[in-house]
């Protein structure tokens, strides 16, 4: 399993735990269930380091 920090637009850190095999849709749906979120489609991710 791997952790991701997320960052939303009001500046709000979730982190989701999610395995290396997960595609992308299913992590974007864990996030959108830990912020709260209705749509999963409107998820920008960027990698950041």
């Amino acid at each position: 399993m791997i952790e991701i920090t997320v960052n939303d637009r009001l500046g709000k850190k979730v982190r989701v735990k999610c395995n290396a095999t997960d595609k992308i849709e299913d992590l974007k749906k864990l996030i959108a269930l830990q912020t709260g979120t209705r749509q999963a489609v409107n998820f920008f991710l960027k990698n950041l380091f």
